[in-house]
């Protein structure tokens, strides 16, 4: 018979381990005291990095603004951020922890073409050829403030 090898092993905690522990801790008192923010439903991490957050979504684009309004507020000094699909509202707490707040960016952000720009795109004729041709594409700029009145 094989011996069993360990997939992981139990290592001893640093501070690192207690500054997270210490921030989840923060991110519950956080939540606790502000019953009007929902619950994260969603843990992702990297590095030493943990981020808890939770996607709103309500079938109304004015009644999903007016919300992210109320959790803005509710929340305080919160951090905006944006990824290629979402708007957030993000708190930080001790030991890389992070609770967010994320919404569908094109239903709570303006998009505004700033500008077009003209680039080099390759483009394919027939799976083995292809030429480069001058484009013209628009230059984008999300504009998240007003909306959420900050």
């Amino acid at each position: 018979m094989a011996d069993v090898v360990p997939i992981t092993t139990v290592k001893k905690r640093d501070p690192g381990d207690l500054a997270r522990l210490q921030g989840i801790q923060e991110m519950a008192e956080f939540l606790r005291e502000r019953p009007e923010l929902p619950l994260p439903e969603d843990l992702y991490g990297y590095g030493d990095e943990m981020h808890f957050s939770h996607l709103l979504w309500i079938s109304s684009d004015e009644d999903l603004r007016g919300k992210m309004r109320e959790i803005a507020r509710a929340m305080g000094k919160a951090e905006k951020d944006f990824t290629s699909s979402y708007f957030l509202l993000r708190v930080h707490f001790s030991g890389n922890i992070s609770y967010s707040v994320k919404a569908e960016r094109e239903r709570v952000c303006e998009r505004r073409v700033i500008g077009t720009e003209k680039k080099v795109e390759r483009v394919i004729k027939t799976p083995a050829e292809y030429e480069e041709k001058e484009v013209e594409k628009e230059i984008i700029e999300w504009d998240c403030g007003p909306i959420l009145g900050k």
